[in-house]
């Protein structure tokens, strides 16, 4: 025995008629929106992911000079080839008052903690922003995961600073580092420029 097929029916229940031409219309839709709705949340916890990853810190000098930046967009620094270029720090000003200006500029971001600090070579850790916006979930990271590290090191024969900043956490930084780079060089600038005034 053969049951008939139900009919098909609108959102509101009303059974749509066979010639009714926004039945494949609303059918079409439907699929759209359930499509639309998997994507988003596709895309939501691959960007979770993304922020979610731990990156094990490599710094310091190496044969002379910062470490390159590892393959992903998660660091910014003056002497990799990635375009757009990013400039290294210039001063005039006899190397000691420069890096005392660098320590002074490093110390006035809130939060910062200078971690190393040599003749040339200074570390220090930011908070990252990618750490407080995660803090609102339910992951645990390791100690300290939620911060950056900034590099700069004085090439003192050439009066210039190259700078390195790499987040420990994630794989992207939403343009982060190239901008801490660039409050850095803004305010280092401007201590040069009050220090180069005084009588």
């Amino acid at each position: 025995m053969r049951f008939p097929r139900p009919a098909p029916r609108a959102d509101n229940g009303a059974p749509l008629r066979a010639a009714d031409p926004d039945g494949p219309v609303l059918r079409t839709e439907g699929v759209r929106v359930v499509r639309a709705l998997r994507l988003g949340a596709l895309a939501s916890w691959s960007l979770l992911a993304a922020c979610a990853t731990v990156h094990q810190p490599q710094y310091g000098i190496d044969g002379g000079r910062l470490r390159p930046c590892p393959p992903t967009p998660a660091c910014a620094s003056t002497i990799d080839l990635v375009e757009p270029r990013i400039a290294p720090l210039a001063y005039r000003s006899d190397w000691r008052e420069a890096r005392a200006d660098l320590v002074a500029v490093l110390e006035s971001f809130p939060g910062v903690r200078i971690a190393s600090s040599h003749r040339s070579y200074l570390r220090a850790e930011f908070p990252s922003k990618a750490q407080r916006n995660l803090d609102r979930t339910e992951y645990q990271f390791p100690e300290r995961a939620g911060y950056d590290d900034v590099e700069l090191h004085l090439i003192i024969e050439e009066q210039a600073v190259h700078v390195r900043s790499a987040s420990r956490l994630g794989r992207i930084d939403l343009g982060e580092n190239r901008e801490r780079i660039e409050e850095i060089r803004a305010r280092f600038a401007a201590r040069q420029a009050a220090r180069a005034a005084r009588p």
